[in-house]
């Protein structure tokens, strides 16, 4: 999976004194600079959460697949894979004691799949993987989260691909075509009322996008 990149981030000049010794700029050059002010700053790197490689092969469906959903209205629609992208999300922390200094920067990586259909009731489907925004920074990479919007307007949010893709935990089953088919019931906030049921092995199987509008994947 090739990883996308940005180049928007804060600049990390330092501005160093005139009457900086020798061995101070070689301490700097491994750490910290000084502002001119006698404030010396750690000079942190770039820190990239990327969703695991092992979270990305767990994907059962790509950017250029067809899927196709039959409603309980007998309403058909065939959504094109129109491709992917990703980028990072961009979290700035700044250091609370010293507000001169340039802060910590993280970096938290999302992709997303578009899929397209002329269908006017179920016009757009986009499926996104995401690593979360923390408000703490664990040495390795959090689970990513999976996330389903319909025509622009968001499912589901902030649930674990890891722990839906667990078959111990699908509880819930809907019928297709005649086969029985089991998946993990993801409520949708804030309306709990939309609902998908997700297999690990074939992607959403059942959208539930109003009480009376039931979409089965085939």
């Amino acid at each position: 999976m090739k990883r996308f990149t940005t180049n928007s981030k804060p600049c990390k000049q330092c501005f160093g004194s005139n009457r900086i010794i020798i061995l101070f700029l070689i301490t700097w050059l491994f750490s910290s600079c000084n502002f001119g002010n006698g404030l010396e700053c750690t000079v942190y790197p770039d820190l990239y959460y990327n969703i695991p490689e092992a979270e990305l092969a767990l994907i059962p469906f790509n950017a250029k697949d067809t899927l196709i959903y039959v409603s309980n209205q007998k309403d058909t629609a065939v959504l094109v894979g129109k491709g992917s992208n990703g980028n990072y999300t961009w979290k700035h922390d700044q250091e609370g004691i010293y507000p001169d200094c340039p802060g910590k920067d993280f970096y938290y990586e999302y992709i997303n799949y578009y899929y397209q259909s002329s269908n006017a009731q179920f016009k757009t489907l986009t499926l996104t993987l995401s690593i979360p925004v923390l408000t703490y920074y664990p040495k390795n990479p959090p689970s990513s989260t999976f996330n389903v919007e319909i025509n622009y307007s968001k499912i589901i949010s902030g649930l674990g691909l890891m722990w839906i893709s667990d078959e111990k935990r699908y509880l819930d089953s809907v019928v297709i075509n005649g086969v029985s088919y089991k998946g993990y019931n993801l409520k949708g906030y804030p309306d709990s009322s939309r609902t998908v049921l997700y297999n690990a092995k074939y992607g959403a199987l059942r959208i539930q996008w109003a009480p009376d509008q039931v979409w089965l994947k085939q």
